[in-house]
């Protein structure tokens, strides 16, 4: 994010002085980044009408986040990250992978490359689960979206805290997603 002349990573952290050796550091602008970017802004969305940007914003962090933590392909990261959600996890296998596929392709793939959820799929704060899923449509509660996307999440920096090796990979990915952007900035 550009704010005159500087560009930040995250609100506290300038994109030019990020040391991409420091892990610790690197995963507090990361963390700032998906709180500030991503969760803060989603979780200001709250009324009815605002049910859709908020989960195009969750589903966005949810892609973010998983580029990072799963480092799989596209499709698979969405639906392995989703597959630990609170509200999924505790599924059968059949239903986790019927789910998340629907998560991934209807809901992410149809809002990233259409502008729109496939097969009738909507965003409702009406439901009190994460997803009902009816004869011809499907239905996702985005604050329950939010909250269990923000719990996964920090499942996974701690992991990442708990970790050398996972703390490696973590410098690595984030090394090759913004190394040229901190290296071609002047100082």
């Amino acid at each position: 994010m550009r704010v005159e002349d500087i560009l930040y990573f995250s609100p506290n952290y300038k994109t030019p002085y990020l040391d991409l050796e420091n892990g610790e550091i690197l995963l507090k602008a990361f963390v700032e980044r998906v709180e500030e970017f991503y969760f803060k802004p989603a979780q200001k969305l709250n009324n009815e009408f605002e049910a859709f940007s908020k989960g195009v914003l969750i589903l966005t962090a949810i892609d973010f986040i998983g580029d990072y933590f799963i480092r799989t392909g596209n499709s698979d990261r969405i639906k392995k990250f989703c597959s630990g959600l609170k509200s999924i996890k505790k599924l059968s296998k059949n239903e986790i992978i019927s789910i998340t596929k629907i998560i991934n392709d209807d809901y992410r793939n149809g809002l990233i490359h259409e502008g729109r959820i496939k097969n009738m799929g909507q965003f409702f704060y009406g439901v009190n689960q994460l997803i009902v899923i009816g004869d011809k449509n499907t239905m996702i509660n985005p604050n329950i979206l939010l909250d269990e996307t923000r719990e996964r999440f920090y499942e996974y920096v701690q992991k990442i805290q708990n970790s050398k090796e996972e703390m490696f990979r973590f410098r690595e990915k984030f090394k090759q997603r913004f190394e040229n952007e901190i290296n071609a900035l002047p100082e």
